[in-house]
């Protein structure tokens, strides 16, 4: 998605999911917004982009705070307009067991 910008303070999101998603390439990224609404909003092409959604549970930060990892089973529900902060909010750091889990090294 290289003509699709992440937006609210994040270099990149890798979303952890155990369900396949298909979808036509430019339909994707609002595709992802609807299957973690808890992780991603999407603003559409014209005003924003995917935005990282920064008061999430089922968000957390690696290390340099702008690489971040999307819980995808415990991002199934919205979260309301006031979860998606700005991009000077914390990210709490990512549980060791979570990394281990969705297989990232801690």
């Amino acid at each position: 998605m290289d003509d699709v910008s992440l937006t609210n303070g994040a270099d990149s999101l890798t979303i952890c999911d155990n369900q396949p998603l298909k979808v036509v390439r430019s339909e994707l990224p609002m595709a992802l917004a609807n299957r973690v609404p808890g992780c991603l909003e999407w603003r559409s092409w014209e005003t924003g982009g995917l935005v990282l959604i920064r008061k999430s549970d089922a968000v957390c930060a690696l290390p340099g705070g702008t690489r971040f990892v999307c819980d995808g089973p415990n991002a199934r529900h919205a979260l309301g307009n006031n979860a998606v902060g700005d991009s000077m909010d914390e990210i709490p750091r990512c549980l060791d067991d979570l990394l281990r889990r969705f297989g990232f090294f801690s």
